[in-house]
């Protein structure tokens, strides 16, 4: 049978109707869990949106919070293209930063930031430089892309034992050739891919409809379908360890350059602060205790009371504790008390 170019039209009009009104449906009756508001990026694979807003939500533990990233596409407040804090620390970091779970002004690095007007001056700033999914790769990767607007006097890195071992398994970003040397990939997409991922990007994140229509059928495989920039490579315990290894050092390295300090915070799941296992906790202070790079251990502070019940990251209480935990931590590592007594 030969499809008329009527039917064929006819087709095409009663597709789009039915997306239409899927998305319509969803986006009135159905609340969106997990979604947020990010755009492509060529070097760094995706951020947030630059001055996106939404409401973040997760039922089972009755979040629901409204958010909203700032000019360079990261939860915080603006950044002037010239630096204008008097002091600046800058976090790196992925969801266990970007914190959507919680209110902006509960979050650690808000907290620190008004201890820090406090302390040192009233034109001190935390800037939060994070995004869900983060690698250690891509961390050092944004450092990179956006160090010429930042003046840190301070970088801290977040490293959460959950996942950033096996997301620094990422290719696309980072990797140890055979003489064990770290590499990171030239984004060399020509402008036609570009231009692919950019609006697979902006489906997956504008289109309530594609979300919950993959989300559900990574539900009903048991898989994610991962884009080309989260897929891992396999490899064993120790190569996962050695490519940290290396990523922190590059960070040190590319840090101290730059004139500034460095500094790691070291982030446990629930399930290790509930077992009292500290076995991953132990590689990253190994790594920085070897390389002279000041850290800080949170499995000692944090307990299950800490974490939200279903969600894997930090409830309001335990931003306040690790906010807490860092001022101890810069003012013993890096001498805050004579830094404001110079200013």
């Amino acid at each position: 049978m030969i499809c008329s170019k009527g039917n064929i039209r006819l087709l095409i009009i009663s597709l789009a109707i039915t997306l239409f009104m899927g998305e319509v449906i969803l986006r009135a009756f159905v609340p969106q869990e997990t979604k947020r508001f990010a755009s492509f990026d060529k070097e760094l694979g995706w951020r947030g949106t630059p001055r996106g807003e939404g409401v973040y939500i997760r039922k089972r533990d009755d979040i629901h919070v409204p958010y909203h990233y700032n000019n360079l596409g990261f939860r915080d407040e603006d950044v002037p293209d010239t630096a204008g804090a008097q002091f600046q620390i800058v976090i790196l970091g992925d969801s266990f930063v970007e914190s959507l779970e919680v209110p902006y002004e509960s979050t650690f690095q808000d907290r620190l930031e008004e201890h820090m007007k406090a302390q040192v001056g009233a034109s001190s700033a935390v800037i939060n430089i994070s995004s869900q999914g983060y690698s250690t790769a891509q961390e050092v990767i944004a450092y990179r892309k956006f160090r010429t607007i930042l003046r840190p006097d301070i970088v801290l890195l977040a490293f959460y034992i959950g996942n950033d071992f096996d997301d620094n398994l990422r290719e696309a970003f980072a990797f140890l050739d055979e003489q064990g040397r770290l590499n990171f990939k030239t984004n060399q997409d020509g402008w036609a891919k570009i231009q692919y991922l950019t609006i697979q990007r902006w489906l997956y994140e504008n289109s309530h409809l594609v979300f919950f229509v993959k989300n559900t059928v990574e539900n009903i495989l048991g898989s994610r379908l991962a884009p080309q920039a989260k897929e891992r490579v396999k490899a064993s315990v120790e190569h996962a360890t050695a490519l940290t290894r290396s990523l922190i050092l590059e960070m040190k390295n590319e840090v101290h350059r730059n004139g500034s300090k460095f500094g790691v915070l070291i982030f446990p799941t629930r399930e290790e602060v509930e077992k009292g296992n500290a076995e991953k906790t132990e590689i990253i202070v190994d790594i920085c205790r070897e390389a002279q790079i000041p850290s800080l251990r949170l499995d000692s502070t944090l307990t299950p009371m800490h974490y939200f019940s279903h969600d894997a990251h930090l409830n309001e209480t335990g931003h306040a504790v690790t906010a807490a935990e860092i001022v101890r931590f810069l003012s013993s590592s890096f001498n805050l008390d004579t830094i404001s007594m110079k200013l």
